[in-house]
């Protein structure tokens, strides 16, 4: 017992378990999409549904692009980094400018841009954490996505309830 060599998680794991805490927060709204819907009735109903998929769609071009970029011209934190502030500028830009669904549109697909750049997490994880470390982070990595998924959608909910637009 005296001999066990217990590995924990670097600051490296850390950082990154938040990043995918914040990989769940593209579908946070999709509870609010009815109240959107009312709220632009001459858009009609699938146009304002691209609230919803317009940050997946646009995360996978990005996503494509950061993978076969990352190491040669593009480092994981600078990747990271723009992820974050695409997550704010994506995700506060719709309660800002809740009057034009353009504008939302415009927001929520920033918003995707940093799905893109969060979807090398694992290869992050396989980069950055010890051999011994790499498939518990990746598990607490799909925790903290669960949770995040969890606790946005509750907070957006309880935010809509209020004023659909503090959804975002």
């Amino acid at each position: 017992m005296g001999n066990e060599k217990r590995t924990q998680i670097n600051r490296s794991g850390l950082i990154i378990l938040g990043i995918f805490f914040l990989t769940s927060g593209g579908n946070a709204v999709n509870s609010v999409l009815q109240k959107i819907i009312e709220a632009f009735p001459a858009a009609g109903a699938a146009t304002v549904r691209m609230v919803s998929t317009l940050p997946n769609l646009t995360g996978m071009g990005i996503g494509l692009i950061a993978g076969a970029t990352l190491g040669r011209r593009l480092r994981y934190r600078t990747l990271y980094l723009f992820g974050v502030m695409a997550f704010v500028i994506g995700g506060v830009g719709p309660a800002l400018f809740h009057n034009s669904l353009g504008l939302i549109l415009v927001f929520r697909a920033i918003f995707g841009m940093s799905l893109g750049a969060f979807s090398t997490c694992n290869a992050y994880v396989l980069s950055t954490q010890p051999v011994s470390m790499q498939a518990k982070v990746v598990g607490w990595g799909a925790v903290c996505t669960n949770l995040g998924a969890a606790i946005l959608q509750m907070a957006s909910g309880t935010l809509a309830d209020i004023y659909w637009p503090y959804a975002f």
